[in-house]
């Protein structure tokens, strides 16, 4: 059998994954990461904050299982962590 060259969009599509969602989910796990560590907080105390468990907080952090997080839970510890946020969307370049 050979090696064939990874095409990751082809990979996301047949895992039924959306690579721009990912990717912004991943941006805002950063985020989570960032807020916590300017603000001198622990995961637990973030978790605490928020009413989830550390191993959640460790979880977005390290961006683990991101087709299956919802944006709700990253946008409601980034909002416990004192954030605002809006959602804004514009059309992609065809």
């Amino acid at each position: 059998m050979s090696w064939k060259k990874a095409d990751l969009a082809h990979w996301a599509g047949e895992m039924d994954v959306n690579l721009i969602e990912i990717d912004q989910k991943l941006k805002l796990c950063g985020m989570v990461m960032k807020v916590r560590a300017k603000r001198g907080l622990t995961q637990a105390e973030v978790a605490e904050l928020v009413g989830v468990s550390r191993s959640r907080i460790a979880q977005i952090e390290a961006g683990v299982r991101l087709h299956k997080m919802s944006f709700d839970i990253l946008l409601r510890v980034l909002q416990g962590l004192g954030c605002r946020y809006t959602i804004s969307a514009k059309r992609l370049a065809a």
